[in-house]
């Protein structure tokens, strides 16, 4: 989809409605920060919770200035005076320096196979990947108020799935992870996504992948 078929609309004239753009991006991304994956939200009449990224920035690529491709719904960055430092599209292009994502682009299919989550909620690269750990820094997904929140899921997670085993009973673990599984996966009446939700899921599918091999009672 491509804006410029309106027109010839702008966002430098502020002829074009952002505001179009941010309910179909907060739609498509089930209510996700693209890059974080916090909770994002535009409520009409009310301040957004969210900004419209430009993957490939308009001043390097102005022919793409409006092409919806390149558009992705973000949160705030910390730029909403938390105490903590920025992250996201406000730390990738900091002090009017735009860095190009190398392998962290959201819209490529491949980019949840490429990071792993570590039980202090810290983000890394799966085989110590220089230009993903380029990206990861860059975009400071790191960021304290971030790694917190999800060491916060998966030691909630971690702690429930060693309360399930402890009975020693499979059947048991098996309903534990695929409840979890579908919960995690399930979008709400406003058809958004649980924030960090793939946190849980990667911890969930590799619990359940190395349950093949666990000997638990099937009783």
């Amino acid at each position: 989809m491509n804006y410029k078929a309106q027109g010839g609309k702008s966002y430098k004239d502020g002829s074009l409605q952002i505001t179009d753009i941010q309910e179909q991006l907060l739609k498509e991304q089930k209510g996700l920060c693209g890059y974080c994956m916090d909770r994002i939200s535009a409520i009409p009449g009310r301040v957004p919770k969210m900004n419209v990224e430009h993957i490939l920035c308009r001043e390097h690529y102005p022919d793409l200035e409006l092409e919806y491709t390149n558009m992705l719904g973000v949160c705030l960055g910390g730029s909403e005076n938390r105490g903590g430092k920025l992250h996201c599209d406000k730390s990738k292009d900091r002090n009017g320096i735009h860095y190009e994502l190398k392998k962290l682009n959201p819209l490529n299919s491949d980019v949840e196979s490429l990071i792993q989550f570590l039980e202090s909620g810290k983000i890394k690269s799966v085989n110590d990947d220089k230009e993903v750990e380029k990206d990861i820094e860059a975009l400071n997904l790191n960021e304290d108020f971030l790694r917190i929140n999800r060491e916060k899921i998966l030691k909630r997670l971690k702690d429930d799935y060693k309360r399930v085993c402890k009975n020693n009973n499979r059947s048991d673990v098996v309903k534990f992870l695929d409840s979890n599984i579908r919960k995690w996966s399930q979008i709400n009446k406003d058809g958004f996504l649980q924030p960090y939700n793939l946190v849980a899921l990667k911890f969930l599918e590799k619990k359940k992948d190395r349950l093949k091999t666990m000997r638990l009672s099937r009783k």
